[in-house]
C-alpha cells in the first residue's frame, strides 16, 4: 500500500485508485476510488510517510487543479485568492 501511494505522488496524480483487475472485466483495471484516510489506515503509514504523502497530493492536486503563474523573479507558483479550478 505504501508504494502504491508514493507511485500516486511520483506520477503527479491527486486521487488514488484501486490497482486491481475489475470484477466485471478482468483486462481493465477495477479504477474504484479509494479515500486517503482509509489508505493512511491500512498502510499503517509513519507520521513522515503520511507528512509526505499528503504534501505531495496537496502539491499535484494545485500543479493539476489550481490556476497558477510563477513569479518572474523567483519563479515560485502563485495563486490567486479564490483562484479557479483549471
Amino acid at each position: 500500500m505504501v508504494m502504491i501511494l508514493q507511485n500516486v505522488v511520483r506520477s503527479k496524480e491527486h486521487q488514488i485508485y484501486c490497482p486491481g483487475k475489475s470484477a466485471a472485466n478482468q483486462s481493465k483495471p477495477c479504477g474504484a476510488e479509494w479515500p486517503f484516510e482509509l489508505c493512511k489506515k491500512v498502510a499503517q503509514l509513519t507520521r513522515d510517510e503520511i507528512y509526505e504523502i499528503e504534501d505531495g497530493l496537496a502539491a499535484n492536486f494545485a500543479e493539476n487543479q489550481i490556476k497558477t503563474q510563477k513569479c518572474p523573479s523567483c519563479y515560485h507558483e502563485i495563486a490567486r485568492e479564490g483562484a479557479q479550478t483549471k
